[in-house]
């Protein structure tokens, strides 16, 4: 093979040689623009979806605080109702003790009574047999005499 030799150096200019054939643009290629605006777009939607999840978290929560206050409030009111009904009963039960031992004081009182008034009379119908069976005063002074 025959080897040429190197050209003169005067014939190419070392620029020519080594000058770029396409000018650098002066943006950055149109696939990085729409790289950027599909990661901006994607980065967004992200962010949506994390903030809804987060929002449906916080709501759920929310409610689930709403729901415990309710139930702690409903127990509350249950386990007033249950002391008011205890104090009702209570107070009922005592009721009808004091009627009752009103009644036996009464029932009491009114059998001693009977008892006495019987036991008076009695004393006074003995007298009164007594006196009838007995001699009067001038037939005992004329038995006597």
């Amino acid at each position: 093979l025959l080897h040429l030799p190197p050209p003169p150096p005067s014939i190419y200019a070392s620029e020519l040689l080594w000058k770029q054939r396409y000018q650098p643009p002066l943006h950055p290629p149109l696939h990085h623009a729409i790289a950027d605006d599909y990661l901006a777009a994607a980065t967004f939607d992200r962010e949506r979806h994390e903030r809804l999840l987060r929002e449906r978290r916080e709501q759920e929560q929310r409610e689930m605080l709403e729901k415990q206050q309710k139930e702690k409030e409903r127990e509350r009111m249950e386990r007033e109702r249950e002391r008011e009904r205890e104090k009702q009963e209570r107070e009922e039960k005592e009721r009808r003790d004091q009627e009752n031992a009103a009644s036996k004081l009464v029932s009491r009182h009114f059998e001693e009574s009977l008892r006495l008034a019987n036991q008076k009379r009695e004393r006074s119908m003995s007298w009164s047999l007594l006196n009838s069976l007995a001699p009067s005063r001038q037939e005992h002074e004329r038995l006597r005499a």
